[in-house]
């Protein structure tokens, strides 16, 4: 069932009504003349795979005097304790929340509750506040800081300026603790082009073997199959993307730090009266590192993209079609993925 948030309407709309700068291109609403009054503030430990999240809602804010005037919230401790539930150390960046002008303790609780929820949905920006760090330091800032996440002193057997934890491997694990889908997509080769005048050499769509040309050959890339990792909510589809372009599944798994601000923006729902999920996952033991068999599916599958999603209920294969994906097996793991594929 899906739980009831508050929202508001948009506070900027409501103050700039004029055509073309309202409702219809408003960024804080996104043209939906309402905002969401939630904040959900997420710790994942990138060593062990727990997270724990705080939904923050305008009925649950503690408020204090604000030494420059009026008043505000700190929620710099609630995200240390949740960095303390998961096993993270250091110390996050200040998060203070300001409560409009006018706002009092005093006041009715209905005004009260408009105020704090106001406050809460000036975070339009970044509603889902995800912290990814290590046992030894809190990465403030996944979009800058997780490149050089690997320079951080880590747990026993995990050197300072060893490798980024992020691999492939802690990326399944990671999406399945923030309750997202891990979208792969590798590819090895292409089919061979017929020769100019050749039957079905200039013809758009042309029936050829799975992953082949005209000829049934492929042309392997020599330094290995091309990769791509997405961070998707799990309603969405999969995309249709053939040409993964990343040389390596490491390689890969970098370019997604360096885009895990979007992905996790995106993963956001658009509509402002559907609540931001605030996951929690235990401590879960690595998994297999998932490139062996992912590299055997697009072998199999040579000349064509494969698409492989991870979720916490298990995994998904899938081939390109005309302008989309075929859905084409599901298995709990992706060794039994790859066993199922060969039938």
């Amino acid at each position: 069932m899906t739980r009831t948030i508050p929202v508001i309407p948009c506070p900027s709309c409501a103050a700039d009504p004029a055509p073309g700068v309202g409702a219809g291109s408003c960024p804080p609403c996104g043209g939906r003349g309402r905002r969401r009054a939630q904040l959900v503030l997420t710790v994942a430990n990138a060593d062990t795979g727990a997270v724990r999240s705080l939904s923050v809602e305008p009925g649950d804010l503690a408020a204090r005097p604000d030494p420059a005037g009026g008043w505000r919230v700190d929620l710099t401790d609630r995200i240390q304790e949740l960095a303390g539930a998961v096993g993270v150390a250091g110390t996050p960046d200040e998060l203070v929340l300001h409560l409009p002008a006018g706002w009092r303790p005093d006041l009715p609780a209905a005004r009260r509750y408009g105020g704090a929820a106001r406050a809460i949905a000036e975070c339009w920006r970044e509603p889902w506040r995800v912290a990814i760090g290590r046992s030894a330091a809190l990465v403030r800032d996944p979009a800058r800081r997780l490149g050089r996440i690997g320079q951080l002193a880590g747990p026993p057997g995990v050197p300072a300026g060893g490798p980024n934890p992020l691999s492939p491997a802690a990326f399944v694990r990671l999406a399945r603790g923030l309750d997202l889908a891990l979208v792969v997509t590798i590819r090895d080769g292409v089919p061979v082009p017929a020769p100019v005048g050749a039957p079905g050499g200039l013809r758009p769509r042309v029936a050829w073997p799975p992953g082949r040309g005209p000829g049934g050959a492929v042309l392997r890339w020599p330094d290995g199959p091309r990769w791509q990792l997405r961070l998707l909510p799990l309603a969405a589809p999969v995309p249709a993307d053939e040409f993964p372009a990343d040389p390596s599944a490491a390689a890969a798994a970098g370019a997604l730090v360096e885009q895990l601000d979007i992905a996790l923006a995106d993963a956001v729902p658009a509509d402002p009266e559907v609540a931001i999920p605030a996951p929690r996952a235990e401590p879960a033991a690595l998994p297999d590192d998932p490139v062996p068999d992912l590299a055997r599916l697009a072998a199999r599958h040579s000349g064509r993209a494969v698409t492989v999603r991870f979720t916490r209920t298990g995994c998904e294969l899938y081939l390109p079609a005309v302008s989309r994906v075929r859905w084409l097996a599901r298995a709990d793991d992706l060794p039994s993925l790859v066993i199922t594929d060969l039938g």
